[in-house]
């Protein structure tokens, strides 16, 4: 989950491209989300995205999870961060515009600072529910087809040897 604190301090190398192109273009600063994971090792890590006023947040976010879908289900802890990221992404991602463009961020402890901040953290929450969700999804879907398995295993009829 991210959190205020970690998307304000986040660096990103392609931060300044994307404010010169969002000065062009307009647009809105999207935060999304990849999963990566092999065996034992598993990893997720921010991207920022510029959304134009006439693209969908939810297409963008489709191909950012594309690199998750192929390399975030290979390790158990994959198989927990996946479903987030893939809801994360699916949702929208998290608007930073307001942190990320313009003119610099409110000063914290500002009034106008905890206004963002509750936005961004109901923003963030709505997400991660939507995270569990996805984790539940793939748990069941596990189970049935762990289920599936077994019973085909188990009734699988070898003829005897003559």
């Amino acid at each position: 989950m991210f959190t205020i604190r970690s998307v304000r301090e986040a660096e990103f190398d392609n931060l300044p491209q994307i404010r010169r192109e969002r000065e062009l273009w307009g647009g809105s600063i999207i935060l999304y989300r990849r999963a990566w994971s092999f065996v034992t090792l598993s990893g997720s890590a921010p991207q920022l995205m510029l959304v134009r006023p006439h693209q969908s947040r939810v297409i963008a976010g489709l191909k950012c999870s594309l690199g998750t879908l192929l390399f975030g289900w290979w390790s158990f802890a994959g198989l927990l961060s996946t479903p987030r990221a893939l809801a994360h992404n699916l949702s929208g991602g998290l608007d930073v515009t307001r942190i990320y463009a313009g003119p610099p961020p409110p000063v914290p402890g500002s009034k106008e600072a905890e206004e963002l901040y509750r936005e961004l953290q109901i923003a963030s929450d709505r997400i991660e529910a939507r995270g569990r969700v996805g984790i539940v999804i793939t748990i069941v879907l596990a189970l049935i087809l762990f289920i599936l398995l077994v019973g085909f295993v188990l009734h699988y009829d070898v003829p005897p040897k003559p």
